[in-house]
Protein backbone atom coordinates (compact mmCIF):
# COMPACT_ATOMS: atom_id res chain seq x y z
CA UNK A 1 0.00 0.00 0.00
CA UNK A 2 2.91 2.37 0.69
CA UNK A 3 4.25 1.73 -2.82
CA UNK A 4 1.05 2.84 -4.55
CA UNK A 5 0.61 5.69 -2.07
CA UNK A 6 4.03 6.94 -3.20
CA UNK A 7 2.73 7.02 -6.78
CA UNK A 8 -0.43 8.86 -5.70
CA UNK A 9 1.67 11.31 -3.67
CA UNK A 10 3.85 12.04 -6.71
CA UNK A 11 0.72 12.49 -8.81
CA UNK A 12 -0.73 14.89 -6.24
CA UNK A 13 2.45 16.98 -6.09
CA UNK A 14 2.71 17.13 -9.86
CA UNK A 15 -0.94 18.11 -10.18
CA UNK A 16 -0.56 20.76 -7.49
CA UNK A 17 2.34 22.30 -9.39
CA UNK A 18 0.26 22.47 -12.58
CA UNK A 19 -2.66 24.06 -10.74
CA UNK A 20 -0.82 26.57 -8.58
CA UNK A 21 1.94 27.56 -11.00
CA UNK A 22 0.58 26.82 -14.48
CA UNK A 23 -3.12 27.74 -13.93
CA UNK A 24 -4.42 24.30 -14.98
CA UNK A 25 -7.77 23.70 -13.20
CA UNK A 26 -7.43 21.35 -10.23
CA UNK A 27 -9.96 18.89 -11.64
CA UNK A 28 -8.07 18.72 -14.92
CA UNK A 29 -4.55 18.60 -13.49
CA UNK A 30 -4.43 14.83 -12.70
CA UNK A 31 -5.27 13.89 -16.30
CA UNK A 32 -2.68 16.31 -17.68
CA UNK A 33 -0.07 15.04 -15.19
CA UNK A 34 -0.72 11.38 -16.02
CA UNK A 35 -0.52 12.20 -19.74
CA UNK A 36 2.81 13.97 -19.31
CA UNK A 37 4.19 11.10 -17.23
CA UNK A 38 3.27 8.55 -19.90
CA UNK A 39 4.77 10.72 -22.64
CA UNK A 40 8.08 11.03 -20.77
CA UNK A 41 8.23 7.32 -19.96
CA UNK A 42 7.41 6.43 -23.57
CA UNK A 43 10.28 8.49 -24.93
CA UNK A 44 12.60 7.19 -22.21
CA UNK A 45 11.62 3.60 -22.93
CA UNK A 46 12.34 4.05 -26.62
CA UNK A 47 15.75 5.47 -25.68
CA UNK A 48 16.46 2.56 -23.32
CA UNK A 49 16.60 4.65 -20.14
CA UNK A 50 13.22 3.83 -18.60
CA UNK A 51 14.44 3.12 -15.07
CA UNK A 52 16.40 6.35 -14.48
CA UNK A 53 13.66 8.32 -16.23
CA UNK A 54 11.08 6.97 -13.78
CA UNK A 55 13.24 8.16 -10.88
CA UNK A 56 13.54 11.53 -12.59
CA UNK A 57 9.75 11.74 -13.01
CA UNK A 58 9.19 11.05 -9.31
CA UNK A 59 11.86 13.58 -8.35
CA UNK A 60 10.43 16.22 -10.68
CA UNK A 61 6.89 15.73 -9.33
CA UNK A 62 8.17 16.00 -5.76
CA UNK A 63 10.28 19.09 -6.42
CA UNK A 64 7.56 20.84 -8.40
CA UNK A 65 4.92 20.06 -5.81
CA UNK A 66 7.00 21.24 -2.87
CA UNK A 67 7.88 24.43 -4.73
CA UNK A 68 4.23 25.07 -5.60
CA UNK A 69 2.96 24.33 -2.09
CA UNK A 70 5.32 26.75 -0.36
CA UNK A 71 3.01 29.23 1.38
CA UNK A 72 2.78 32.64 -0.31
CA UNK A 73 3.37 35.83 1.61
CA UNK A 74 -0.31 36.75 1.48
CA UNK A 75 -3.63 35.25 0.46
CA UNK A 76 -2.79 31.74 1.68
CA UNK A 77 -6.40 30.65 2.02
CA UNK A 78 -7.33 31.69 -1.49
CA UNK A 79 -4.08 30.26 -2.88
CA UNK A 80 -4.64 26.75 -1.53
CA UNK A 81 -8.40 26.87 -2.23
CA UNK A 82 -7.54 26.40 -5.91
CA UNK A 83 -6.73 22.76 -5.14
CA UNK A 84 -10.17 21.92 -3.73
CA UNK A 85 -12.87 21.74 -6.42
CA UNK A 86 -15.68 19.21 -6.95
CA UNK A 87 -13.65 17.52 -9.67
CA UNK A 88 -10.40 17.27 -7.72
CA UNK A 89 -12.08 16.16 -4.49
CA UNK A 90 -14.01 13.47 -6.37
CA UNK A 91 -10.82 12.27 -8.03
CA UNK A 92 -8.72 12.00 -4.88
CA UNK A 93 -11.51 10.41 -2.85
CA UNK A 94 -12.02 7.70 -5.47
CA UNK A 95 -8.28 7.16 -6.02
CA UNK A 96 -7.55 6.70 -2.32
CA UNK A 97 -10.61 4.50 -1.76
CA UNK A 98 -9.69 2.20 -4.64
CA UNK A 99 -6.06 2.04 -3.55
CA UNK A 100 -7.10 0.74 -0.14
CA UNK A 101 -9.80 -1.56 -1.52
CA UNK A 102 -7.58 -3.19 -4.14
CA UNK A 103 -4.77 -3.57 -1.59
CA UNK A 104 -7.14 -5.43 0.72
CA UNK A 105 -8.81 -7.57 -1.94
CA UNK A 106 -5.84 -7.92 -4.33
CA UNK A 107 -7.74 -9.04 -7.47
CA UNK A 108 -5.76 -11.03 -10.02
CA UNK A 109 -5.75 -11.26 -13.81
CA UNK A 110 -8.29 -13.83 -15.02
CA UNK A 111 -9.01 -13.24 -18.72
CA UNK A 112 -7.09 -14.77 -21.61
CA UNK A 113 -5.85 -11.59 -23.28
CA UNK A 114 -4.52 -10.33 -19.97
CA UNK A 115 -2.09 -13.25 -20.02
CA UNK A 116 -1.28 -12.98 -23.73
CA UNK A 117 -0.51 -9.26 -23.60
CA UNK A 118 -2.07 -6.68 -21.30
CA UNK A 119 -1.02 -7.93 -17.86
CA UNK A 120 2.03 -9.80 -19.12
CA UNK A 121 3.35 -6.68 -20.81
CA UNK A 122 3.18 -4.76 -17.54
CA UNK A 123 4.95 -7.55 -15.67
CA UNK A 124 7.75 -7.74 -18.24
CA UNK A 125 8.12 -3.95 -18.18
CA UNK A 126 8.33 -3.98 -14.39
CA UNK A 127 10.76 -6.89 -14.12
CA UNK A 128 13.07 -5.79 -16.94
CA UNK A 129 12.64 -2.01 -16.46
CA UNK A 130 12.35 -1.70 -20.22
CA UNK A 131 9.66 -1.72 -22.89
CA UNK A 132 7.97 -5.12 -23.24
CA UNK A 133 8.60 -5.05 -26.98
CA UNK A 134 12.24 -5.96 -26.28
CA UNK A 135 11.27 -9.18 -24.48
CA UNK A 136 10.40 -12.59 -25.94
CA UNK A 137 6.74 -13.10 -25.05
CA UNK A 138 6.15 -15.93 -27.51
CA UNK A 139 3.68 -14.00 -29.65
CA UNK A 140 4.22 -11.38 -32.39
CA UNK A 141 1.07 -9.50 -31.35
CA UNK A 142 2.62 -7.88 -28.31
CA UNK A 143 5.13 -5.71 -30.18
CA UNK A 144 2.38 -4.23 -32.33
CA UNK A 145 0.64 -2.59 -29.36
CA UNK A 146 1.48 0.90 -28.10
CA UNK A 147 3.13 1.14 -24.65
CA UNK A 148 0.95 3.89 -23.13
CA UNK A 149 -1.08 1.76 -20.74
CA UNK A 150 1.76 -0.57 -19.62
CA UNK A 151 3.91 2.48 -18.88
CA UNK A 152 1.09 4.12 -16.93
CA UNK A 153 0.93 0.95 -14.85
CA UNK A 154 4.73 0.90 -14.58
CA UNK A 155 4.52 4.26 -12.83
CA UNK A 156 2.29 2.67 -10.17
CA UNK A 157 4.36 -0.54 -10.12
CA UNK A 158 7.69 1.27 -9.79
CA UNK A 159 8.12 0.74 -6.06
CA UNK A 160 7.69 -2.71 -4.56
CA UNK A 161 6.88 -5.94 -6.34
CA UNK A 162 4.69 -6.51 -9.37
CA UNK A 163 1.01 -7.13 -8.63
CA UNK A 164 -1.99 -7.49 -10.91
CA UNK A 165 -4.12 -5.25 -8.71
CA UNK A 166 -1.75 -2.34 -9.25
CA UNK A 167 -2.63 -2.48 -12.95
CA UNK A 168 -6.31 -2.13 -12.15
CA UNK A 169 -5.60 0.74 -9.77
CA UNK A 170 -3.50 2.59 -12.37
CA UNK A 171 -6.19 2.33 -15.02
CA UNK A 172 -8.98 3.24 -12.60
CA UNK A 173 -7.03 6.31 -11.54
CA UNK A 174 -6.92 7.24 -15.23
CA UNK A 175 -10.71 6.76 -15.41
CA UNK A 176 -11.22 8.98 -12.37
CA UNK A 177 -8.93 11.63 -13.87
CA UNK A 178 -11.20 11.74 -16.93
CA UNK A 179 -14.25 12.08 -14.69
CA UNK A 180 -12.56 14.91 -12.80
CA UNK A 181 -11.78 16.65 -16.09
CA UNK A 182 -15.48 16.61 -16.99
CA UNK A 183 -16.36 18.00 -13.55
CA UNK A 184 -13.54 20.57 -13.55
CA UNK A 185 -15.71 23.42 -14.82
CA UNK A 186 -18.15 23.18 -11.91
CA UNK A 187 -17.58 25.28 -8.74
CA UNK A 188 -18.81 24.24 -5.31
CA UNK A 189 -21.95 26.35 -5.64
CA UNK A 190 -23.07 24.02 -8.45
CA UNK A 191 -22.79 20.84 -6.37
CA UNK A 192 -26.40 19.97 -7.27
CA UNK A 193 -25.16 19.48 -10.84
CA UNK A 194 -21.83 17.92 -9.91
CA UNK A 195 -23.27 15.07 -7.82
CA UNK A 196 -25.61 13.57 -10.45
CA UNK A 197 -23.00 14.22 -13.15
CA UNK A 198 -20.45 12.23 -11.14
CA UNK A 199 -22.96 9.39 -10.83
CA UNK A 200 -23.56 9.38 -14.60
CA UNK A 201 -19.81 9.32 -15.24
CA UNK A 202 -19.43 6.37 -12.85
CA UNK A 203 -21.93 4.20 -14.75
CA UNK A 204 -20.83 5.26 -18.25
CA UNK A 205 -18.24 2.44 -18.65
CA UNK A 206 -20.89 -0.10 -17.59
CA UNK A 207 -23.27 1.28 -20.20
CA UNK A 208 -20.78 0.54 -22.97
CA UNK A 209 -19.47 -2.81 -21.67
CA UNK A 210 -22.42 -4.64 -20.10
CA UNK A 211 -24.90 -5.29 -22.88
CA UNK A 212 -27.25 -7.92 -21.45
CA UNK A 213 -28.46 -9.38 -18.21
CA UNK A 214 -25.46 -11.02 -16.52
CA UNK A 215 -24.95 -13.35 -13.56
CA UNK A 216 -21.15 -13.06 -13.58
CA UNK A 217 -18.72 -10.61 -12.03
CA UNK A 218 -18.55 -7.41 -14.05
CA UNK A 219 -14.88 -6.47 -14.43
CA UNK A 220 -15.36 -3.01 -15.89
CA UNK A 221 -13.18 -1.48 -13.16
CA UNK A 222 -10.98 -4.58 -12.84
CA UNK A 223 -9.50 -5.10 -16.29
CA UNK A 224 -6.13 -4.47 -17.90
CA UNK A 225 -7.67 -4.25 -21.39
CA UNK A 226 -7.23 -1.02 -23.32
CA UNK A 227 -10.75 -0.65 -24.70
CA UNK A 228 -12.40 1.31 -21.88
CA UNK A 229 -9.38 3.61 -21.36
CA UNK A 230 -9.31 4.29 -25.11
CA UNK A 231 -12.90 5.50 -25.12
CA UNK A 232 -12.67 7.48 -21.89
CA UNK A 233 -9.45 9.31 -22.76
CA UNK A 234 -10.85 10.16 -26.19
CA UNK A 235 -13.84 11.81 -24.53
CA UNK A 236 -11.63 13.22 -21.80
CA UNK A 237 -9.52 15.08 -24.34
CA UNK A 238 -12.57 16.86 -25.74
CA UNK A 239 -13.94 17.53 -22.24
CA UNK A 240 -10.55 18.90 -21.20
CA UNK A 241 -10.56 21.30 -24.13
CA UNK A 242 -14.02 22.59 -23.26
CA UNK A 243 -12.95 23.05 -19.65
CA UNK A 244 -9.78 24.90 -20.63
CA UNK A 245 -11.70 27.19 -22.96
CA UNK A 246 -14.41 27.96 -20.41
CA UNK A 247 -11.99 28.70 -17.56
CA UNK A 248 -9.47 30.69 -19.61
CA UNK A 249 -6.76 28.23 -18.65
CA UNK A 250 -3.66 27.52 -20.81
CA UNK A 251 -4.84 25.60 -23.84
CA UNK A 252 -1.57 23.69 -24.29
CA UNK A 253 -2.77 21.32 -21.56
CA UNK A 254 -4.92 19.44 -24.09
CA UNK A 255 -1.87 18.39 -26.13
CA UNK A 256 -0.47 15.72 -23.74
CA UNK A 257 -3.99 14.28 -23.38
CA UNK A 258 -4.28 13.94 -27.15
CA UNK A 259 -0.85 12.27 -27.17
CA UNK A 260 -1.99 9.83 -24.48
CA UNK A 261 -5.13 9.03 -26.44
CA UNK A 262 -3.02 8.13 -29.46
CA UNK A 263 -0.65 6.00 -27.38
CA UNK A 264 -3.11 3.68 -25.62
CA UNK A 265 -3.62 1.04 -28.33
CA UNK A 266 -2.43 0.41 -31.86
CA UNK A 267 -5.75 1.66 -33.27
CA UNK A 268 -6.39 4.73 -31.10
CA UNK A 269 -4.40 7.21 -33.19
CA UNK A 270 -7.55 7.75 -35.25
CA UNK A 271 -9.49 8.54 -32.06
CA UNK A 272 -6.90 11.12 -31.13
CA UNK A 273 -7.27 12.64 -34.62
CA UNK A 274 -11.05 12.82 -34.19
CA UNK A 275 -10.63 14.51 -30.81
CA UNK A 276 -8.12 16.94 -32.28
CA UNK A 277 -10.54 17.63 -35.14
CA UNK A 278 -13.36 18.40 -32.72
CA UNK A 279 -11.06 20.74 -30.82
CA UNK A 280 -10.01 22.46 -34.04
CA UNK A 281 -13.59 22.91 -35.26
CA UNK A 282 -14.64 24.29 -31.89
CA UNK A 283 -11.72 26.73 -31.87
Amino acid sequence: ILCVMAALAALFLGSAALTLKARVPAGLAPLVTLSCIVAVLTLAGMAGVLYPAAWAVYALCAAGGVWALLPPKEGKKRYYAQLATPGSVTFWALALAFAVYFFVRQPMATVSDEFSLWATAVKVTKVDNSLYSTASLGTPWAVTQNPGLPLLSYFFQFFGRYADWKIYLAYDVLFFAVYAAVLSVLPWKQWRVAVPMAAVLWVTPFFFTVYNHTIYLTTTYMTSYGDVPAGLVFGGAVAAWLALRQTSAPKWAVLPILALSANLKANTFVLALVAAGLVAVDE
